[in-house]
């Protein structure tokens, strides 16, 4: 099983293979301040993509552009460092194609429902009912605050 320490340790050993010089630590676990591409960035390490709306963090302020992920498999407004593939991800894009709905897709289309990507929501009118339903209940579960304690990222 991948957790966030296993993503950090594979992280600074391909740092230098990936364009990522200056690379520093912060005061907070699994975040770093580096360059990329000359870009000066603020990472912070997920184990995927979705967890970005899994933990919370579109509900938290923080100074974060830069997600550095296992596997890229939802749709979120930063950009994104895959390990999986070595390959650097723009905001709002995917690694994965979401035209049909299935188990490995249907949280990049929660993403870009979350996201506020309006191709997302006009696919989300033409669904049957039941399928329309299951997204607008879990679209509602992601954009309020659980219980116990946040991630906390900075």
């Amino acid at each position: 099983m991948k957790d966030r320490a296993y993503v950090k340790s594979l992280f600074l050993a391909h740092a230098a293979k990936m364009k990522i010089s200056d690379l520093a630590a912060t005061n907070e676990p699994y975040q770093f301040t580096c360059r990329l591409n000359w870009i000066p960035q603020r990472a912070c390490m997920l184990v995927s993509s979705s967890d970005y709306w899994a933990k919370c963090l579109h509900l938290q302020k923080h100074g974060i552009t830069l997600f550095v992920v296992w596997k890229h498999n939802s749709c979120i407004p930063y950009d994104v460092l895959c390990l999986e593939d070595g390959k650097h991800y723009l905001a709002y894009t995917c690694a994965v194609e979401s035209t049909r709905r299935t188990k490995r897709t249907s949280k990049v289309f929660l993403g870009q429902l979350l996201c506020g990507v309006q191709s997302a929501f006009d696919t989300l009118k033409e669904m049957p009912y039941s399928s329309r339903r299951r997204y607008e209940v879990l679209l509602e579960y992601y954009t309020h605050r659980r219980k116990g304690r946040p991630l906390k990222v900075g």
